[in-house]
């Protein structure tokens, strides 16, 4: 699906497209997290509760 629908979609509460867009960035993520942790699993775990948190979310704004 092209980017676009996704964030509509997203956006609109279909929680699957969500998760794409979040996937597709993941290592973003993670290497965000490791430069504010400096640890391995620190980043993975603010990584893992970023994409939980985001993904709970009833509407995006």
């Amino acid at each position: 699906m092209e980017k676009r629908l996704l964030v509509k979609s997203a956006k609109n509460g279909d929680k699957e497209a969500l998760l794409n867009l979040i996937m597709e960035r993941k290592n973003e993520f993670y290497k965000l997290a490791y430069v504010y942790t400096e640890n391995k699993e620190d980043a993975m775990d603010a990584m893992e509760n970023m994409i939980v948190m985001l993904y709970q979310q009833d509407k995006l704004r």
